[in-house]
């Protein structure tokens, strides 16, 4: 005979921001070790919104410029 499966309220664990959750790339915004004994949480660490500055055509730009900066 199998024991009796005794549940209680579920509990929040942890909480992860929407930023956070977009770092990980799943549905649930975190991961579970393989041996099922801890979690793979993201945290942002700073207020600051990080950018990316993408530069297209520099190189042509900057032929047209050389004669320029001399």
């Amino acid at each position: 005979m199998l024991p009796k499966l005794d549940l209680g309220e579920p509990v929040p664990l942890f909480s992860i921001n929407t930023e956070a959750r977009v770092a990980v790339h799943t549905i649930e915004g975190f991961d579970v070790s393989e041996d099922g004994q801890s979690f793979l949480v993201p945290t942002i660490t700073s207020a600051e919104k990080s950018e990316i500055v993408v530069i297209q055509n520099w190189e042509a730009e900057a032929l047209r410029n050389r004669g320029k900066l001399n």
